[in-house]
Protein backbone atom coordinates (compact mmCIF):
# COMPACT_ATOMS: atom_id res chain seq x y z
CA UNK A 1 0.00 0.00 0.00
CA UNK A 2 2.90 2.35 0.84
CA UNK A 3 5.95 2.56 3.08
CA UNK A 4 3.94 4.42 5.72
CA UNK A 5 3.51 2.63 9.01
CA UNK A 6 -0.07 1.90 10.05
CA UNK A 7 0.21 4.30 13.02
CA UNK A 8 1.32 7.07 10.68
CA UNK A 9 -1.60 6.31 8.40
CA UNK A 10 -3.98 6.61 11.36
CA UNK A 11 -2.45 9.95 12.34
CA UNK A 12 -2.92 11.32 8.83
CA UNK A 13 -6.51 10.02 8.74
CA UNK A 14 -7.35 11.74 12.04
CA UNK A 15 -5.86 15.01 10.80
CA UNK A 16 -7.79 14.89 7.53
CA UNK A 17 -11.04 14.06 9.33
CA UNK A 18 -10.66 17.18 11.48
CA UNK A 19 -10.12 19.19 8.31
CA UNK A 20 -12.61 17.35 6.12
CA UNK A 21 -14.06 20.55 4.62
CA UNK A 22 -10.62 21.47 3.30
CA UNK A 23 -9.19 18.02 2.59
CA UNK A 24 -12.33 15.94 2.03
CA UNK A 25 -11.04 14.21 -1.07
CA UNK A 26 -7.79 13.16 0.61
CA UNK A 27 -9.70 11.85 3.63
CA UNK A 28 -11.98 9.85 1.38
CA UNK A 29 -9.01 8.49 -0.59
CA UNK A 30 -7.14 7.38 2.51
CA UNK A 31 -10.20 5.85 4.19
CA UNK A 32 -10.90 3.77 1.09
CA UNK A 33 -7.33 2.48 0.90
CA UNK A 34 -7.43 1.48 4.57
CA UNK A 35 -10.86 -0.14 4.39
CA UNK A 36 -10.47 -2.14 1.18
CA UNK A 37 -6.98 -2.00 -0.37
CA UNK A 38 -7.71 -4.80 -2.87
CA UNK A 39 -10.99 -3.43 -4.27
CA UNK A 40 -9.90 0.22 -4.13
CA UNK A 41 -8.78 0.42 -7.80
CA UNK A 42 -12.13 -1.02 -8.92
CA UNK A 43 -14.02 1.51 -6.78
CA UNK A 44 -12.03 4.40 -8.26
CA UNK A 45 -12.59 3.26 -11.84
CA UNK A 46 -16.32 2.75 -11.25
CA UNK A 47 -16.60 6.16 -9.55
CA UNK A 48 -14.85 7.70 -12.56
CA UNK A 49 -17.21 5.98 -14.98
CA UNK A 50 -20.39 6.94 -13.07
CA UNK A 51 -19.15 10.54 -12.71
CA UNK A 52 -18.63 10.73 -16.46
CA UNK A 53 -22.08 9.28 -17.16
CA UNK A 54 -23.67 11.85 -14.84
CA UNK A 55 -21.77 15.04 -15.68
CA UNK A 56 -20.17 14.24 -19.03
CA UNK A 57 -16.73 14.94 -17.55
CA UNK A 58 -14.04 12.53 -16.40
CA UNK A 59 -12.58 14.95 -13.86
CA UNK A 60 -13.10 15.79 -11.09
CA UNK A 61 -14.60 12.56 -9.78
CA UNK A 62 -17.85 13.73 -8.16
CA UNK A 63 -19.35 10.32 -7.39
CA UNK A 64 -17.91 8.10 -4.68
CA UNK A 65 -19.02 4.90 -3.01
CA UNK A 66 -19.22 4.21 0.71
CA UNK A 67 -19.27 0.47 1.31
CA UNK A 68 -20.48 -1.90 -1.40
CA UNK A 69 -20.47 -0.90 -5.05
CA UNK A 70 -24.09 -0.42 -6.16
CA UNK A 71 -25.24 -0.45 -9.81
CA UNK A 72 -26.09 3.08 -10.94
CA UNK A 73 -28.14 3.49 -14.13
CA UNK A 74 -27.89 6.98 -15.59
CA UNK A 75 -29.59 8.62 -18.57
CA UNK A 76 -28.62 12.28 -18.76
CA UNK A 77 -26.98 12.91 -22.12
CA UNK A 78 -28.82 16.15 -22.96
CA UNK A 79 -29.41 17.40 -19.40
CA UNK A 80 -27.63 20.05 -17.37
CA UNK A 81 -25.98 18.44 -14.33
CA UNK A 82 -23.94 20.40 -11.78
CA UNK A 83 -22.38 18.71 -8.75
CA UNK A 84 -20.72 21.10 -6.28
CA UNK A 85 -19.27 18.57 -3.86
CA UNK A 86 -19.59 14.78 -3.78
CA UNK A 87 -22.52 12.53 -4.59
CA UNK A 88 -21.96 9.71 -2.10
CA UNK A 89 -23.51 6.33 -2.92
CA UNK A 90 -24.10 4.43 0.30
CA UNK A 91 -25.11 0.81 0.85
CA UNK A 92 -27.56 0.71 3.77
CA UNK A 93 -27.69 -2.68 5.53
CA UNK A 94 -25.47 -4.04 2.72
CA UNK A 95 -28.23 -3.46 0.15
CA UNK A 96 -27.38 -3.47 -3.56
CA UNK A 97 -30.65 -2.50 -5.27
CA UNK A 98 -29.72 -0.43 -8.36
CA UNK A 99 -29.99 3.36 -8.33
CA UNK A 100 -31.65 5.11 -11.28
CA UNK A 101 -31.10 8.72 -12.42
CA UNK A 102 -33.07 9.64 -15.54
CA UNK A 103 -33.02 13.21 -16.86
CA UNK A 104 -34.86 14.33 -19.97
CA UNK A 105 -33.79 16.82 -22.62
CA UNK A 106 -32.85 20.22 -21.13
CA UNK A 107 -33.65 18.94 -17.63
CA UNK A 108 -31.56 20.26 -14.74
CA UNK A 109 -30.07 18.49 -11.72
CA UNK A 110 -28.05 20.60 -9.27
CA UNK A 111 -26.40 19.05 -6.21
CA UNK A 112 -25.03 21.80 -3.97
CA UNK A 113 -22.63 20.20 -1.49
CA UNK A 114 -21.97 16.64 -0.34
CA UNK A 115 -25.16 14.62 -0.75
CA UNK A 116 -25.76 10.94 0.05
CA UNK A 117 -28.15 8.53 -1.65
CA UNK A 118 -28.75 4.90 -0.74
CA UNK A 119 -29.60 1.85 -2.79
CA UNK A 120 -32.86 1.74 -4.70
CA UNK A 121 -33.24 5.53 -5.01
CA UNK A 122 -34.84 6.74 -8.24
CA UNK A 123 -34.51 10.31 -9.52
CA UNK A 124 -36.52 11.37 -12.58
CA UNK A 125 -36.82 14.77 -14.26
CA UNK A 126 -38.79 15.09 -17.49
CA UNK A 127 -37.73 17.39 -20.32
CA UNK A 128 -37.18 20.93 -19.04
CA UNK A 129 -37.82 20.04 -15.39
CA UNK A 130 -35.40 20.93 -12.59
CA UNK A 131 -34.31 19.25 -9.35
CA UNK A 132 -32.17 20.95 -6.71
CA UNK A 133 -30.63 18.85 -3.95
CA UNK A 134 -28.98 20.78 -1.13
CA UNK A 135 -26.03 18.97 0.38
CA UNK A 136 -24.37 19.06 3.78
CA UNK A 137 -24.00 22.59 5.10
CA UNK A 138 -24.28 22.87 8.89
CA UNK A 139 -25.18 19.32 9.97
CA UNK A 140 -23.33 16.00 9.78
CA UNK A 141 -24.98 15.00 6.53
CA UNK A 142 -27.70 15.48 3.95
CA UNK A 143 -29.35 12.92 1.72
CA UNK A 144 -31.80 10.14 0.92
CA UNK A 145 -31.54 6.88 2.83
CA UNK A 146 -32.79 4.31 0.27
CA UNK A 147 -35.74 3.02 -1.79
CA UNK A 148 -37.15 6.53 -2.26
CA UNK A 149 -38.33 8.26 -5.42
CA UNK A 150 -38.13 11.86 -6.66
CA UNK A 151 -40.11 12.63 -9.83
CA UNK A 152 -40.13 16.15 -11.28
CA UNK A 153 -42.26 17.44 -14.12
CA UNK A 154 -41.58 21.13 -13.35
CA UNK A 155 -39.47 21.93 -10.25
CA UNK A 156 -38.49 20.22 -6.99
CA UNK A 157 -36.25 22.04 -4.53
CA UNK A 158 -34.81 20.22 -1.51
CA UNK A 159 -32.80 22.45 0.83
CA UNK A 160 -29.50 21.80 2.59
CA UNK A 161 -29.10 19.47 5.60
CA UNK A 162 -32.27 17.52 4.78
CA UNK A 163 -32.85 13.89 5.81
CA UNK A 164 -35.12 11.81 3.58
CA UNK A 165 -35.85 8.40 5.11
CA UNK A 166 -36.72 5.06 3.52
CA UNK A 167 -39.58 4.72 1.05
CA UNK A 168 -40.34 8.43 0.55
CA UNK A 169 -42.13 9.65 -2.60
CA UNK A 170 -41.70 13.27 -3.73
CA UNK A 171 -43.37 14.59 -6.88
CA UNK A 172 -44.67 17.84 -8.37
CA UNK A 173 -47.21 16.26 -10.72
CA UNK A 174 -50.22 13.90 -10.84
CA UNK A 175 -48.60 12.22 -13.89
CA UNK A 176 -52.04 11.49 -15.32
CA UNK A 177 -54.79 13.88 -16.36
CA UNK A 178 -57.66 14.28 -13.89
CA UNK A 179 -60.77 15.80 -15.50
CA UNK A 180 -58.57 16.69 -18.45
CA UNK A 181 -56.02 18.59 -16.36
CA UNK A 182 -52.52 17.67 -15.22
CA UNK A 183 -50.91 20.94 -14.12
CA UNK A 184 -47.65 20.55 -12.22
CA UNK A 185 -46.97 22.63 -9.10
CA UNK A 186 -43.45 23.13 -7.68
CA UNK A 187 -42.43 21.35 -4.48
CA UNK A 188 -40.21 23.20 -2.01
CA UNK A 189 -38.61 21.54 1.02
CA UNK A 190 -36.77 23.99 3.27
CA UNK A 191 -33.39 23.58 4.91
CA UNK A 192 -32.82 21.19 7.83
CA UNK A 193 -36.02 19.20 7.30
CA UNK A 194 -36.49 15.58 8.39
CA UNK A 195 -38.89 13.54 6.26
CA UNK A 196 -39.66 10.23 7.96
CA UNK A 197 -40.30 6.76 6.56
CA UNK A 198 -42.95 6.21 3.89
CA UNK A 199 -44.00 9.86 3.53
CA UNK A 200 -45.54 11.15 0.28
CA UNK A 201 -44.89 14.78 -0.68
CA UNK A 202 -47.19 15.80 -3.52
CA UNK A 203 -47.42 18.72 -5.93
CA UNK A 204 -47.68 22.18 -4.40
CA UNK A 205 -46.19 21.08 -1.06
CA UNK A 206 -44.04 23.63 0.79
CA UNK A 207 -42.30 22.40 3.94
CA UNK A 208 -40.77 25.09 6.15
CA UNK A 209 -37.19 24.95 7.41
CA UNK A 210 -36.39 22.97 10.55
CA UNK A 211 -39.59 20.91 10.41
CA UNK A 212 -40.20 17.17 10.82
CA UNK A 213 -42.78 15.14 8.88
CA UNK A 214 -44.03 12.05 10.72
CA UNK A 215 -43.95 8.56 9.21
CA UNK A 216 -46.57 7.59 6.60
CA UNK A 217 -47.85 11.16 6.26
CA UNK A 218 -49.20 12.81 3.11
CA UNK A 219 -48.03 16.39 2.49
CA UNK A 220 -50.19 18.35 0.07
CA UNK A 221 -49.92 21.99 1.21
CA UNK A 222 -47.84 24.36 3.30
CA UNK A 223 -46.13 23.25 6.53
CA UNK A 224 -44.75 26.10 8.71
CA UNK A 225 -41.14 26.43 9.86
CA UNK A 226 -39.92 24.47 12.89
CA UNK A 227 -42.96 22.31 13.46
CA UNK A 228 -43.79 18.62 13.70
CA UNK A 229 -46.50 17.63 11.24
CA UNK A 230 -48.12 14.27 10.59
CA UNK A 231 -51.26 12.66 9.23
CA UNK A 232 -53.22 12.30 5.99
CA UNK A 233 -53.13 15.08 5.05
CA UNK A 234 -50.26 16.26 7.25
CA UNK A 235 -51.20 18.86 9.86
CA UNK A 236 -49.17 20.71 12.47
CA UNK A 237 -49.04 18.80 15.77
CA UNK A 238 -46.30 20.69 17.60
CA UNK A 239 -44.68 24.09 17.01
CA UNK A 240 -41.29 25.65 17.76
CA UNK A 241 -39.39 22.37 17.68
CA UNK A 242 -35.68 21.81 17.19
CA UNK A 243 -33.85 18.65 16.19
CA UNK A 244 -30.34 17.52 15.35
CA UNK A 245 -28.87 14.62 13.47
Amino acid sequence: MSSLKYSQLNYIARYLKKNIDKDGFLYYFLSLVKRRPLSFPVAVLYSLWVSRQLTGCSWPIVVRFSGKLIPVNISAKSANVVVKGNLVIESWQNGTTPISISLGSAASLIIDGDFTIGQGVKILATSGASIFLGGRKNSSGSGITCDSMIMACERIHIGHDVIVAWGVYITDSDWHAIEGKNAAEPVVIGEHVWISHDVSVLKGANIGKGSIIGAKSLVVGAIPDRCFAAGVPAKTIKENISWSR
